[in-house]
């Protein structure tokens, strides 16, 4: 068990159940993968929109919302092209974006699920990582040239790539040392965070033969960035993303 003794203000996990200030933590959510997009102060943001949004929601009860926080700019088909960082810099507008929506947040009562990869093609994710650091080799989700499964077996290779990962771990570094330029506080400091999402949908391959191949490197990529989330951000839980 996490819980401690005293409230908290930071959803915590007992047995089965989730905490939150000395109660059962009980929630309606939903996915808001673009929610740092329009808290950003640029040309594609659009923050009157998002506090709308936000107040629509909760006024429906929904009070925890599923957050892309990591886009990777990618030359992947069907990718976005405004992202959270390239191979060599971070995007300090959208990273913006997220500081506002976290604030908005906040003042809401609202939870977020920030999820830091994707094993996906259309936020940048694993492939795009792979691309950056093997000498610019990918495959395109539906390329008729590389049937299913082969994306998802190419994605999986990620998970035993040492150079692939450390690159993603930078990121995950900083965003979870990151103070909101909004707030002033500390994004491990700040109870509007419920969870950390390691990856979308993280698989160990598509074919039989890669997820057998992968499992040991998989678990490892699990235990090893849960363990680095749970040193920088240790008031949050920490969840996979996997699709159950």
């Amino acid at each position: 068990s996490w819980l401690s003794g005293a409230p908290s203000p930071f959803v915590r996990r007992d047995g089965g159940r989730f905490v939150l200030n000395g109660r059962t933590y009980r929630f309606a959510g939903t996915n808001i993968w673009y929610g740092a997009y329009l808290g950003a102060a640029a040309l594609y943001g659009n923050r009157d929109r998002l506090c709308k949004e936000l107040d629509t929601l909760a006024a429906l009860g929904i009070t925890n919302l599923r957050v892309l926080a990591a886009s990777e700019l990618s030359p992947l088909k069907n990718s976005l092209t405004t992202t959270f960082r390239t191979k060599t810099t971070y995007n300090e507008d959208l990273l913006g974006g997220l500081d506002f929506l976290l604030a908005e947040m906040g003042k809401r009562q609202m939870k977020a699920v920030l999820y830091l990869n994707n094993f996906w093609e259309w936020s940048g994710g694993m492939v795009t990582y792979q691309y950056w650091t093997n000498g610019g080799h990918y495959i395109n989700m539906n390329d008729p040239a590389h049937p299913w499964p082969e994306f998802a077996d190419f994605s999986a290779q990620f998970y035993a790539s040492g150079a692939a990962k450390r690159a993603y771990w930078d990121y995950v570094g900083m965003l979870t040392n990151r103070v909101n330029a909004l707030t002033g506080k500390a994004y491990k400091d700040d109870p509007a965070i419920m969870a950390w999402q390691l990856c979308n949908e993280p698989r160990p391959g598509g074919s039989d033969a890669a997820v057998l191949a992968n499992a040991e490197a998989y678990y490892g990529w699990i235990a090893d960035t849960a363990a680095l989330i749970r040193r920088n951000a240790p008031n949050h839980l920490v969840a996979l993303g996997h699709e159950g």
